[in-house]
């Protein structure tokens, strides 16, 4: 068991957490210029992404080790709610930053769905076009029929 006492220890574990987020943040942040950009290569930013979640999950580990430790509050099954239940000086301080890491960590979530959301359409975006220029119909994953439809409706009624 560390010397220092609980909180802190959840302070030194925020302080990597928040690097961890950050980068993550920079990472989606640059694939997102790629991605208005036009580059489909986004494969370094989809190696940087893994290893940055690998920290992350390495995070989550000493999350249970500090919620688990024999000094930590019993009260609370999150470290926020430990720390908001704990007497000890500095633990409100502590337990807001807790919060607003939790709330970057979400919104990086967020972009990061809505990110794979844009480049999975993006990647098919010019068999999208020439699907739409040539009348086929949508993809049967989208409720369309398998059935040509005879191609070339959009230039026919432009014609």
């Amino acid at each position: 068991m560390s010397s220092q006492p609980w909180h802190q220890r959840v302070s030194v574990y925020l302080d990597g957490l928040e690097t961890v987020a950050a980068e993550i943040s920079s990472i989606l942040e640059n694939s997102k210029v790629d991605t208005i950009a036009g580059d489909p290569s986004v494969e370094q930013s989809t190696d940087r992404l893994r290893e940055a979640l690998g920290e992350l999950e390495t995070k989550i580990a000493a999350r249970e080790e500090l919620l688990k430790a024999a000094d930590a509050p019993q009260s609370g099954s999150t470290l926020t709610e430990k720390l908001k239940r704990s007497d000890a000086v500095g633990s409100d301080e502590v337990a807001a930053r807790c919060e607003r890491v939790a709330e970057s960590i979400s919104l990086a979530n967020h972009r990061a769905v809505s990110l794979f959301v844009c480049q999975y359409h993006l990647a098919d975006f010019g068999a999208e076009i020439i699907r739409l220029l040539s009348g086929a119909d949508a993809p049967s994953t989208y409720g369309g029929s398998d059935q040509p439809s005879g191609g070339g409706t959009l230039f026919n009624e432009a014609a």
